[in-house]
């Protein structure tokens, strides 16, 4: 992952947690298995300890599952952080939802929470960029921990700050 966030068991056993990536024939095979079964699953979930997006093959890895059509819906759980790059396009049309997990509400929480600087303002607006993409297949989800909206100020200020996504939540 690209955030050290403190309730995350990357961060609390670092050395425990496999940081190999799934390579494109392993995952491939997996999804020749599951065309086996006899029914199709629900939803495919793209998510864990770490994101996704930091296997450099993730999208081929959608394309594969869409070749596949090993589910009903797919779904990538995410920081967001990695979204806004060249593939992003072809990304939000594989996916039929992208959850995005915000971990604060500035810069100076995702360093106190994440552990890690990031330019929040810019994380929000390349966001809502996404959102505003025309005739995408995948909606975006976006939450947020109740610990990081313990005020009626922070709640509506997360409220404001995401509103142009398809649905927002405190969990």
């Amino acid at each position: 992952c690209n955030l050290e966030c403190e309730f995350c068991p990357q961060h609390l056993s670092p050395k425990q947690i496999p940081k190999d990536k799934m390579g494109l024939k392993r995952f491939e095979d997996m999804c020749i298995q599951i065309n086996e079964f006899s029914t199709k699953p629900n939803l495919i979930r793209f998510c864990g300890i770490g994101d996704s997006l930091t296997n450099k093959t993730f999208v081929e890895m959608l394309k594969i599952a869409n070749q596949y059509q090993i589910g009903e819906r797919m779904q990538l759980i995410t920081n967001g952080l990695l979204l806004p790059h060249h593939n992003c396009l072809e990304l939000i049309n594989f996916l039929d939802q992208i959850v995005i997990s915000i971990e604060g509400l500035s810069d100076d929480d995702y360093k106190e929470f994440a552990n890690r600087k990031i330019n929040f303002d810019a994380h929000v607006q390349k966001l809502k960029e996404l959102c505003s993409v025309r005739d995408r297949r995948a909606r975006f989800n976006i939450k947020i921990h109740s610990a990081a909206v313990k005020t009626e100020e922070r709640l509506h200020r997360f409220n404001e700050l995401f509103s142009f996504a398809d649905e927002i939540f405190v969990e």
